[in-house]
């Protein structure tokens, strides 16, 4: 699944949404489990039985949103939520936030934010440029 934002330059960038990150979309939709990610992310949730309307989550998004994230992990007894920093500073970048404002929001510096926002080929790039300059420093020590 692919997500679409702008950079800094007002280019359009797209990359991947990680993959335990599509079951919350798939349940909830994209501005729903954004809502969610960012109030549970980090938390161990048990999602056995049926939404309630005084459960918290309830209270967030809804009986039929909790009754879909429900249904989605039924037969998981406990399952930790990711935080989910990267697809969230994706989404908020492409509502139009400032990286400044993305960082407030997510807890992380300005520079975690300008690495989330990167396409996944950048990083790829820059993770293979920084594994070739740790082998250049290895060598030149050995």
């Amino acid at each position: 699944m692919q997500h679409t934002w702008r950079n800094s330059q007002n280019q359009e960038i797209s990359g991947r949404i990680e993959a335990h990150i599509i079951p919350f979309i798939e349940a909830l939709g994209l501005e729903v489990a954004v809502t969610f990610l960012i109030n549970f992310g980090g938390s161990a949730l048990s999602f056995s039985g049926k939404a309630t309307p005084g459960n918290q989550i309830v209270r967030l998004i809804g009986i039929e949103a909790t009754q879909a994230l429900y249904d989605r992990f039924e037969g998981v007894s406990i399952y930790r939520i990711p935080v989910a920093k990267k697809f969230l500073a994706r989404y908020f970048r492409s509502c139009n936030l400032s990286n400044s404002e993305i960082a407030r929001i997510l807890r992380v510096t300005d520079t975690s934010v300008r690495s989330y926002l990167m396409s996944d080929e950048q990083l790829r790039e820059r993770t293979g440029k920084i594994k070739d300059d740790l082998q250049r420093f290895a060598r030149s020590k050995g």
